[in-house]
């Protein structure tokens, strides 16, 4: 992976900055770790910039088909959130009608978080809103 600061996003002396987030996709529910290996990094001028890498523990969670569909949501923005609920590849109409029509059920077999498009903790109409929006 090759990073670049094209637009000065980050000050110098920053901290704590992700420079990368990944996705993943799993059959089987577990918890891994993931320990990066930074092997040159370098600043404007060409200096090189001393790197402390934080192993991460990911979480592989195993979605569910919702209720009469063949297959699971998916992440078709790669944002983390699984606006195609019947996982046919297209956010269209149907999946806001999946949605609405089973917002218990996602809430109760889901994990929460990936269908919060909010980000309040909850499944709820506004939730149901935004998918609208990206109908």
């Amino acid at each position: 992976m090759m990073v670049a600061d094209l637009e000065d996003a980050v000050d110098p002396g920053a901290t704590n900055v992700d420079l990368a987030l990944f996705n993943t996709t799993g059959k089987v529910p577990m918890s891994t770790t993931i320990n990066v290996t930074v092997t040159r990094m370098d600043t404007d001028t060409g200096d090189p910039v001393v790197t402390l890498v934080n192993p991460a523990t990911v979480t592989i969670v195993a979605l569910l088909p919702l209720p009469g569909q063949a297959n699971p949501p998916t992440d078709p923005y790669h944002d983390g959130l699984y606006w195609d609920l019947n996982g046919d590849g297209f956010i269209t109409l149907v999946d806001l009608f999946l949605y609405f029509n089973n917002m218990d059920w996602i809430a109760a077999n889901e994990p929460i978080s990936l269908f919060d498009y909010n980000g309040n903790g909850h499944i709820d109409f506004n939730d149901l809103y935004l998918l609208f929006m990206k109908v």
